[in-house]
């Protein structure tokens, strides 16, 4: 029994990932609609933590796409931010 509430916590981890929100290209948001924007901030780490955190607030909203409109590091500052918006399919 305890094997198998192992094995179906690491598949839940495992296909949690595979449902993160998809970033959309520019040349493709006419394929989307534009629900709402979402924002980060005060992330540490790299560049990866910050998309990160923009696809797990996207993925609270129930959104499987985002487009994102902002990431950078304000000033001499190791802290992310940025914002996205969260797009459905057509």
């Amino acid at each position: 029994m305890m094997k198998k509430m192992v094995a179906a916590a690491l598949l839940l981890l495992m296909t949690g990932s595979a449902f993160a929100a998809q970033i959309v290209p520019r040349s493709e948001l006419n394929n989307y609609v534009q629900k709402e924007r979402i924002s980060i901030s005060n992330v540490m780490g790299g560049k990866s933590k910050a998309l990160e955190a923009l696809r797990a607030e996207v993925d609270k909203k129930g959104g499987e796409y985002m487009y994102i409109t902002s990431l950078d590091r304000p000033g001499d500052s190791s802290h992310w931010r940025g914002t996205a918006i969260v797009l459905e399919k057509k």
